[in-house]
């Protein structure tokens, strides 16, 4: 349970906690065991959780404009005991989440479908890799028999796959900066690096004194009314980088003693749509606007 969930807990009740512990030098561990920040030790953690902290109610904070385009993403579930996890977002607040145990594919596969029914045109992507692979079944047999929502077009997302713009620059106009091809090892991780670009220019916009700017599209907000919220703060915070010898990034989503985190990859996926190929029934304007965050300078 969080803190937040307590009925006895309140914010003063924290921030007494906070003044006590900091006198003590103890804030790593009210970081760890209260605000569950459970990356508060780990080295290499891809998106602080300060930042994630900080993208919480940003819509509100920063007074976004809003957007009417949808996007959604399902990480499908592999074995054991793991969930599916589906993440809509209107323009970069982050709308619903939702997790289920459900094993079959197929049945996996329409509730998506069936849950993105009244947000068309939207795209949904989908974790192509391993069991997520039978989901095209599916919507080759839904799309066959007419069952498809006109507007919907699900897309496959493959993190072991190449990474899209190779030829651009990591950070947007800077020649000396690297090529994504030499950059980044995967796809994957060039999803959890701009997701993390993402948290990280909110927190500044979030902790900027007047006169800073930001484009609303770069950012990202997760409203506090959302159902498993803080489990997906947990989540976001859990994933740590490496590099190969080739000196690219790579992304370990589930550290040693983690499990994957479902919600949190659907979340990435969602925020990082992959370029579409053929006819698509989504507006070529609204596709540009949900491109991923420009990294620039400063």
């Amino acid at each position: 349970m969080d803190w937040r969930d307590h009925p006895a807990k309140t914010q003063q009740w924290h921030d007494d906690l906070r003044d006590r512990m900091e006198r003590e030098g103890m804030l790593h561990i009210l970081a760890a065991e209260v605000d569950r920040d459970y990356s508060a030790a780990v080295q290499g953690t891809v998106i602080p959780a300060a930042w994630v902290r900080s993208a919480i109610d940003a819509h509100l904070k920063l007074k976004f404009k809003g957007s009417a385009f949808w996007c959604a993403a399902l990480d499908v579930a592999d074995e054991g005991g793991d969930t599916n996890a589906l993440a809509k977002r209107q323009g970069v607040t982050l709308a619903s989440l939702e997790e289920w145990g459900e094993r079959d594919t197929g049945r996996t596969t329409r509730r998506a479908v069936d849950a993105c029914r009244t947000i068309c045109p939207v795209r949904l992507q989908y974790d192509a890799v391993g069991m997520g692979s039978s989901v095209k079944a599916e919507s080759n047999r839904l799309g066959d028999e007419d069952l498809l929502p006109k507007g919907l077009r699900l897309v496959p997302w493959n993190a072991g796959g190449a990474v899209q713009d190779p030829d651009k620059r990591v950070i947007e106009g800077d020649r000396d900066s690297p090529l994504n091809k030499d950059f980044y090892a995967n796809l994957k991780a060039q999803g959890w690096w701009q997701l993390r670009r993402r948290f990280e220019l909110t927190h500044r916009a979030i902790q900027a004194q007047d006169g800073y700017t930001w484009d609303e599209d770069d950012l990202i907000s997760l409203p506090n009314d959302l159902p498993l919220l803080w489990k997906l703060v947990k989540e976001l915070s859990q994933p740590t980088m490496m590099h190969t010898s080739s000196m690219k990034l790579l992304v370990d989503k589930a550290p040693e003693g983690t499990r994957s985190p479902n919600l949190a990859d659907a979340v990435m996926m969602a925020y990082f749509p992959m370029k579409a190929s053929g006819p698509f029934d989504i507006p070529d304007a609204a596709l540009r606007r949900a491109r991923m965050p420009a990294m620039r300078r400063g």
